[in-house]
């Protein structure tokens, strides 16, 4: 019988295809969620109720698991998986992984609140006595679908403060094969391992690869920090979390964006491009754009 493991942000982009994948290699898992009716995992997933808000329900999420994946969002991330280490401490978790982020570490964000909830929650993690590994990804390759695109008149565009920067988006696909394989191999134990696509790109060659798989008018539009403030708390995120993407694409413009082999390195294959990606999610892609300029 396999370990039991236990995944928190179940529901989100890396939680639901962590779990995904865990089932696919045939792993016991258990998903904490806040309500378990708006949940459609595999049959063999036990799904326990609890909130990282309410520390007094986790005690059960935890009980009897031998690994943990802790993925959080939110406004609180630092507090949120204190509670969660704390909970897997107590019932004797024997390791645990934490999606952190790449940024959090680099020069352009510090002093910002985002990143600091990021590296608290590292510090603590390592506190605990608990084996821990660090997945610090970067910037995911579905946020433009999930967070910048909007309708225009002739399609849809992107809108943000990147100038002519580059940054290499990873697949989500690939950080969860990462969790996997951290998880249900040897090794691992004490690492960090910042996560990347392969490639460098810019955002005209992002958006023309949208526009060239999918059909429709993609562009890209340079905006002022302002502009994208404006925007970002139109949307509704919490001005902190705005911040720290205009930190994000202060960095982009500097050229501080990085690729790294971390990927490669613990899968034995070269990540996934972002062509790749656009690929394999043609057919989403192409219904979401269509919805968006309807």
């Amino acid at each position: 019988m396999t370990d039991l493991i236990v995944v928190t942000g179940a529901t989100g982009v890396i939680g639901s295809e962590l779990i995904a994948q865990l089932v696919a290699a045939e792993q016991r898992v258990r998903a904490l969620v806040r309500n378990p009716a708006k949940t459609a995992f595999d049959a063999s997933v036990e799904v326990v109720q609890g909130d990282l808000q309410r520390p007094e329900t986790l005690d059960i999420v935890f009980a009897g698991a031998a690994k943990a994946f802790v993925a959080v969002n939110g406004e609180d991330i630092a507090n949120l998986e204190i509670n969660a280490y704390d909970a897997a401490r107590r019932a004797g978790i024997g390791h645990i992984v934490k999606v952190s982020a790449l940024e959090a570490f680099q020069d352009h964000m510090a002093g910002e609140t985002h990143a600091a909830m990021h590296r608290r929650g590292e510090e603590y993690l390592r506190s605990v006595g608990v084996a821990w590994t660090m997945l610090r990804p970067g910037f995911f390759a579905s946020n433009l679908q999930t967070m910048f695109l909007r309708a225009t008149p002739t399609g849809a565009a992107v809108y943000v403060p990147a100038g002519g920067g580059r940054e290499a988006p990873i697949d989500p696909t690939d950080i969860a094969a990462t969790g996997v394989a951290v998880l249900t191999s040897g090794g691992h134990e004490g690492k960090v391992y910042d996560l990347t696509g392969p490639h460098l790109l810019t955002y005209a060659e992002m958006t023309d690869g949208l526009s060239a798989a999918t059909g429709v008018d993609v562009e890209y539009v340079d905006v002022t920090e302002a502009e994208a403030r404006a925007k970002f708390l139109a949307d509704g995120y919490p001005p902190e979390y705005g911040e720290f993407v205009l930190r994000h694409y202060a960095g982009v413009r500097a050229g501080e964006m990085i690729v790294t082999g971390a990927v490669a390195d613990v899968l034995g294959r070269p990540a996934q491009t972002f062509e790749g990606y656009i690929r394999r999610n043609t057919g989403a892609l192409k219904a979401f754009l269509t919805r968006l300029a309807s």
